[in-house]
């Protein structure tokens, strides 16, 4: 079983490819091209911890995107969203997983743990 993280999905939220500029022309492709790189990503006996921004509303998305996906999700609401993690103040010790950020795809724990030095 391998171990991955990932945030900032927003499913079926049209206005995030402008706020983000994400390079979809339409929310539906966007919804397709994130599901087959999770899919391409995660096999089924996989554990993905999702950290926040999903879907949009209502809970009849969340529900029928989930079934789209490979592994196992746990949920956590508290995230950063697409801000970089830089400056005077930054130790190193987090890591923004945004898909902006990822490559629109969940990244693993091992990679996260090589960028950290561990």
């Amino acid at each position: 079983m391998k171990v991955f993280f990932v945030s900032d999905t927003h499913f079926d939220h049209k206005n995030i490819i402008a706020y983000t500029n994400r390079p979809f022309p339409d929310v539906e492709t966007m919804n397709q091209k994130l599901i087959d790189r999770w899919n391409e990503t995660v096999a089924e006996g996989d554990l993905v911890y999702f950290l926040g921004d999903f879907c949009m509303r209502p809970k009849q998305n969340a529900r029928r995107f989930r079934s789209l996906l490979n592994g196992s999700i746990i949920l956590i609401k508290g995230h950063i969203h697409d801000s970089a993690l830089s400056g005077e103040n930054y130790t190193g010790r987090y890591f923004n997983v945004s898909v902006e950020n990822i490559g629109y795809r969940p990244v693993e724990l091992r990679r996260l743990l090589e960028l950290a030095g561990i």
